[in-house]
């Protein structure tokens, strides 16, 4: 499949235009035959390599080189056509301009860890030079965009000069069998848009230290999770995948995507996504996460994706729901659309109640008494909680449901 992609990504480009380019040389603009739009020619590495090549000095299809630093430097190579090693390694590529669209190819595997699912695996990065993740090497004020993530959750982060300031996290279910999954950065000036590995294009994150980056960068970290992270690919701008699938539909759409990123999963969140929500040892009980909005009249109408995580176990759900104004408890509706769990249940259960008049609220129930932490994203009409506490108490009509293992 890599040798049939590598052969559709060729014929994009003019008949007779010779991509063979010096290691020092950087790719001119092209014309895309299948975009109205001219960019640059897209710089991507699908690790189509003999078994053992370092990725450190490794060139690219397009012939540019790969800059390995970290504790791996001189031993992380590619067998099986996957990109992986067993502690740290950053490797960076030049992109020539400002990065404005950076994806990759990605898939777990169980490896007997006992940390939790929850740490980050892998980073994708938008970088200012060579071998720096941290944004030293930025002009003042601007720095390098981390995109860090494992299993579970993705986190997007500032580093400038050295310093790391986290913006937004996501999360998300995946399979973890050593499936590929695609994730992505677009970058527009001081604006960032991730879409994570489920599809979903998440809310943009303006700051201003973004915009300045001209370098490529990906990510393994020490393997300290219970999931073994490995790259399949990577790319920087290019084509549009969704276009580049409809040629013929040959390369799996989770191969395809990493030329551009932006998938064929679009999902509007109205709403905030939300920072992880801490819940202290012995806070178990009940949460209000959110309550009515006066876009609907006072109601809640969507769905909500939860995961909560600690040390020692993790779960995720996903809920729809809708409660109107009525005096009715008919009128709630509430459903588990799916969920999953390892090991345990940080929660257990999910409650939804009305007053009747103008008060909607949406509740969760912490069941465990260890240190947790809980991502809820937010689809359709409801107004987020931003900082709960424990005691919340149900309005007069309410519906309460079981969240299954």
């Amino acid at each position: 499949m890599k040798h049939f992609l590598r052969v559709l990504i060729l014929a994009l480009f003019a008949a007779g235009q010779s991509i063979a380019l010096a290691q020092t040389a950087l790719p001119p603009p092209v014309a895309n035959p299948l975009d109205v739009s001219t960019v640059g020619t897209p710089i991507w590495d699908d690790f189509d390599a003999p078994n053992g090549t370092l990725i450190n000095g490794k060139t690219t299809p397009q012939g540019l080189t790969w800059y390995a630093t970290g504790t791996d430097q001189a031993t992380a190579n590619i067998t099986g056509g996957v990109l992986t090693t067993p502690n740290l390694i950053y490797a960076s590529l030049p992109y020539g301009k400002v990065v404005d669209t950076i994806s990759a190819v990605f898939s777990f595997l169980p490896d007997g860890g006992t940390n939790t699912v929850a740490t980050n695996v892998l980073t994708l990065l938008a970088v200012c030079a060579q071998g720096d993740p941290t944004g030293t090497q930025c002009a003042s004020g601007y720095g390098a965009a981390h995109l860090n993530f494992g299993p579970v959750a993705a986190t997007l982060s500032k580093y400038v000069n050295g310093t790391n300031t986290i913006l937004a996290q996501w999360s998300y279910a995946i399979a973890l069998d050593g499936s590929p999954h695609t994730i992505s950065m677009s970058i527009s000036g001081d604006v960032v848009t991730v879409t994570t590995p489920d599809g979903a294009v998440q809310n943009p994150v303006t700051d201003a230290a973004f915009g300045t980056a001209t370098y490529g960068m990906i990510e393994i970290l020490a393997n300290s999770n219970a999931y073994t992270g490995r790259w399949h690919a990577f790319a920087m701008g290019g084509v549009k995948a969704s276009k580049l699938a409809g040629l013929g539909g040959a390369a799996p759409i989770n191969e395809a995507t990493f030329l551009r990123g932006a998938g064929v999963t679009l999902m509007t969140r109205i709403g905030n996504n939300a920072m992880p929500i801490a819940i202290p040892a012995s806070g178990q009980g009940w949460y209000r996460i959110a309550t009515q909005t006066g876009l609907v009249g006072n109601d809640i109408l969507g769905n909500i994706t939860v995961t909560a995580w600690n040390p020692y176990e993790v779960n995720y759900f996903k809920l729809s729901m809708s409660s109107e104004q009525s005096t009715a408890s008919g009128s709630i509706v509430l459903n588990n659309l799916e969920s999953n769990t390892l090991v345990g249940q940080v929660i257990d259960q999910v409650r939804l109640s009305n007053d009747g008049s103008s008060n909607v609220a949406l509740d969760v129930h912490v069941n465990v008494a260890f240190a947790s932490s809980i991502i809820v994203q937010y689809n359709g009409y409801m107004t987020q909680v931003t900082s709960p506490v424990v005691g919340a108490t149900a309005y007069t009509n309410s519906k309460v449901i079981s969240i299954s293992p």
